[in-house]
């Protein structure tokens, strides 16, 4: 890996929103560790920052002339509309959706494209190497978790570090032809979490094919408070139905398993109260859970010195994934399947 392909254009699309403290970072990994020749393009799609992102975009620009960076505005502020704007603009054949928590190693772009080529592949993407944004010990217990099959189950984008290229369901940001796109549609413009779910799922339903490559690893760096990590969680579970509604069909399985979680702690917590026996089983359940998530918390934590502190924050970070994942489906299901509802006007666009 790592070749020129002089003969291929690729259109990189980083959509944002209130970025100030990463899209440095960011866009200066895709731009000193990449090739850009004529044939390749940085589109930038704003949200309507109210920070100093556009600023800082802007410093970037004129420090990079040698670098064709657009910066394009996007007054819906969410992902899909930001990702639609920027397919609609992009002159390349390729398309290559990054995120601006995420830092990119060297030849991200040419190995991606390469390798989408040998495999015959619809959508090629790397996995995840979840990173802490501070040095609190609250960000690293979420980093953790985040990178643990007890809080993300079989998401294998997330947990998997070495290994063949594998055919999945979804990948993080991802390469696609411009014509692919297109000929499926585009980003459904509903959808202001699990937008790139939803994407692949009906390029699967179409026949593609996605790959997730191991030996590609981005750096991703995760939210730093609980507030942010239950905003973020509660949004991709509050999608879901709708998600499941426009595919008719589960994206995948594991979905459920928050959802069953939150069923069970409100509705045994009211059989609990009528009846001793449901009460011995709801304590014996919930029992169960917190040692679960103590066994995953332990083997996260002594992956390099056992840290009380650190052991039972990763616990807690596990319990705000699984029960804000789990209300925000429930809340989606009356939502979008009870009610009737068909869109959000959540402007947060923050991945």
């Amino acid at each position: 890996m790592g070749g020129c392909l002089p003969n291929y254009s690729i259109s990189v699309l980083l959509p944002i929103r209130n970025e100030e403290l990463h899209i440095k970072n960011s866009i200066l990994s895709i731009i000193n560790n990449n090739i850009f020749n004529k044939n390749m393009e940085l589109i930038v799609i704003d949200g309507d920052s109210d920070d100093s992102t556009v600023e800082i975009v802007d410093e970037i620009i004129i420090n990079n002339k040698d670098v064709n960076i657009i910066l394009l505005n996007n007054p819906e502020k969410i992902v899909p509309v930001a990702m639609n704007i920027g397919i609609k603009k992009a002159k390349g054949e390729f398309i290559v959706r990054i995120d601006s928590h995420s830092v990119y190693p060297k030849n991200y772009l040419i190995n991606l494209v390469e390798l989408m080529l040998k495999l015959k592949a619809d959508n090629v993407g790397g996995c995840v190497v979840t990173k802490p944004i501070n040095k609190s010990t609250k960000s690293l217990a979420i980093s953790k978790a985040l990178s643990t099959p007890f809080s993300v189950g079989n998401s294998l984008f997330r947990v998997m570090r070495k290994g063949s290229a594998i055919e999945v369901d979804t990948v993080p940001f991802g390469c696609y032809r411009k014509e692919t796109l297109i000929k499926i549609g585009l980003y459904d413009e509903d959808l202001v979490r699990n937008q790139d779910d939803e994407l692949n799922a009906r390029l699967r339903q179409s026949g593609g094919r996605v790959f997730l490559i191991p030996d590609i690893k981005i750096d991703y760096y995760s939210r730093d408070s609980y507030k942010k990590l239950f905003s973020m969680f509660y949004q991709y579970g509050y999608f879901k139905p709708l998600v499941n509604m426009k595919l008719k069909s589960a994206a995948t399985y594991r979905q459920f398993v928050p959802l069953i979680f939150v069923s069970y702690i409100f509705i045994g917590f009211i059989a609990a109260i009528l009846s001793k026996i449901a009460l011995f089983f709801y304590m014996l359940g919930l029992l169960i859970y917190l040692f679960s998530s103590m066994v995953a918390s332990y083997k996260a934590t002594i992956e390099n010195v056992f840290n009380l502190h650190l052991f039972l924050q990763i616990i807690a970070v596990f319990f705000v994934i699984h029960f804000s994942y789990g209300l925000g489906y429930i809340l989606g299901i009356i939502d979008f399947v009870l009610m009737g509802k068909t869109t959000n006007n959540n402007t947060n666009i923050s991945r």
